[in-house]
């Protein structure tokens, strides 16, 4: 049975003239708060796919108005997954980049589909 899990960390960088946002999205052995409660993630626990498939939803929401940007780049290190969004060039893209340049944004929450967890 697939689980799906949301978990928050901080925006690190936001710059309004490239339009990225950037940050740590996943730490990798500290306790986290996701949806389904307390979770560890550990490195090399999560596959991401192609890139450009990894899209960034404003509040969670997969609507025309909550998808705001695309991931452009994701590291990993001994620490956790970093990773690089483009905002798009509209007005709720907009928005949410003053938000995050004023640290209006709690951070990036990423969304996960857990398929085998112990």
């Amino acid at each position: 049975m697939k689980t799906h899990l949301t978990f928050s960390a901080s925006i690190e960088a936001a710059d309004s003239q490239r339009r990225i946002i950037a940050g740590q999205i996943v730490p990798f052995g500290e306790i986290g708060n996701t949806s389904a409660g307390k979770v560890i993630f550990e490195k090399g626990s999560i596959q991401v796919p192609a890139l450009s498939k990894i899209k960034l939803l404003a509040q969670h929401q997969a609507t025309a108005s909550g998808v705001i940007g695309r991931m452009i780049n994701l590291t990993e290190d001994k620490n956790g997954m970093y990773a690089s969004f483009r905002i798009s060039n509209s007005a709720d893209g907009e928005n949410f980049l003053i938000k995050a340049s004023e640290g209006l944004l709690d951070g990036l929450s990423v969304g996960v589909d857990v398929l085998n967890s112990k």
